[in-house]
């Protein structure tokens, strides 16, 4: 094991210690546990190998990157339990966790396809993802939300709530939008959609 002094910000050591008082840990052992379980499900990326310089192949398996379906299901599980009551401090904790691990996930997601594009296409996907689509959320009497981007057609998903179902609206962005400019599909831009 190795040993290593890190710096965290007050209110985050002021939750650990929360944490720790609450399962009777000492609060460098929380901080430590809370590494150990939230890293492994953050996917190793060979940082000396900046993203433009990766092979097709694996600018293409790094495009499908999804969460782990063990984690993606205590992911929504999480959000779920925090519209119906507040969390306890560690599902708090755990939530965050997982929110970083799927924001690191989208981010590493984001880049490839950015990448497999660029290589296929002089308009990049930031482009893209910049446009002012619209977006429509209905609730549905189940109490999940139904969101969609009317101007890409398909482009659409359910989520257990509003924010919920507009995190996954922009993975289906996303994942709309890189699959046509790979495909050499129309987009859709602001011109046309307000034009």
């Amino acid at each position: 094991m190795m040993s290593r002094t890190i710096e965290v910000s007050e209110k985050t050591y002021q939750r650990a210690e929360k944490l720790a008082a609450l399962i009777h840990q000492d609060v460098d052992e929380i901080l430590t546990m809370l590494l150990e379980v939230s890293l492994p499900l953050i996917p190793e990326i060979d940082v000396d190998r900046p993203i433009p310089k990766l092979s097709d192949a694996d600018i293409l398996a790094l495009s499908q990157l999804q969460m782990q379906p063990d984690a993606d299901q205590r992911h929504s599980e999480l959000l779920a339990q925090q519209n119906a009551r507040p969390l306890h401090d560690s599902e708090r904790i755990e939530l965050n966790a997982l929110m970083h691990v799927y924001e690191i996930g989208m981010l590493y997601k984001a880049q490839a396809l950015e990448e497999a594009v660029r290589r296929n296409n002089p308009k990049n996907l930031t482009y893209y993802l910049n446009l002012p689509y619209s977006i429509r959320l209905v609730p549905d009497e189940d109490g999940t939300w139904f969101a969609e981007i009317p101007e890409l057609p398909g482009c659409m998903t359910v989520g257990d709530s509003k924010l919920d179902a507009l995190d996954m609206l922009e993975d289906a962005k996303l994942t709309w939008i890189s699959g046509a400019l790979l495909a050499g599909d129309v987009i859709p831009e602001q011109e046309k959609m307000h034009g």
